[in-house]
């Protein structure tokens, strides 16, 4: 089993934090299913929220706005300075900043937040560590967790459609590893770059 290289996942999302917000394919609808959900678990009980994986700020920066205490967690520094300059000039002092890896929750205790939302990335690009991340999350929850990941058909889905265009007659090694060990990494191997 490959272990995850979180300085490489931090360099990778680094370099996309100018991109995470290009409306692809489906992130628009995606994001605004993401939104549905969140507003449903708003109520009276929530007063303070995490952000795991909050990128750019697609919802603590509202849900700041909105008045509820927000700590943007993310591990790349580049999609935290994006997420900083959105709201330079803004009055939001209910707003902090926290560099780390969703894996490693410890500078917060049992129950801290109200609410906390854990958005795909921050799990799913985990590997072997994902389950350490889940129940980070659900750690420092104190009423709620919204939480989604991408499952091993979804991502299977994508590969296979990778490889096709990279190499018509055959998978390349990252299909195997996803059908053999549930998960792949983007520098594992040498094909994956195309």
């Amino acid at each position: 089993m490959v272990k995850t290289d979180y300085g490489h996942g931090k360099s990778w999302w680094d370099a996309k934090a100018k991109k995470e917000e290009i409306d692809k394919f489906d992130e628009y609808i995606n994001r605004a299913l993401r939104w549905k959900e969140i507003r449903n678990h708003l109520s009276s009980e929530i007063k303070s929220i995490l952000d795991v994986g909050a990128g750019t700020g697609a919802f603590s920066i509202p849900l700041a706005e909105m008045g509820y205490s927000v700590v943007h967690f993310d591990l790349s520094d580049e999609m935290i300075a994006m997420a900083k300059e959105k709201v330079q000039g803004k009055n939001l002092n209910n707003l902090t900043f926290q560099q780390g890896n969703s894996v490693d929750l410890s500078m917060y205790e049992d129950g801290a937040f109200d609410l906390v939302i854990n958005m795909d990335g921050a799990v799913s690009f985990c590997g072997v560590d994902a389950k350490k991340a889940i129940k980070e999350t659900i750690r420092v929850a104190r009423h709620k967790v919204i939480m989604t990941v991408s499952n091993r058909a979804n991502m299977i889905v994508s590969l296979v459609k990778s490889a096709v265009r990279v190499n018509k007659s055959h998978f390349i090694p990252a299909v195997y590893s996803m059908f053999d060990e549930g998960l792949w990494h983007t520098y594992q191997y040498a094909e994956n770059a195309e």
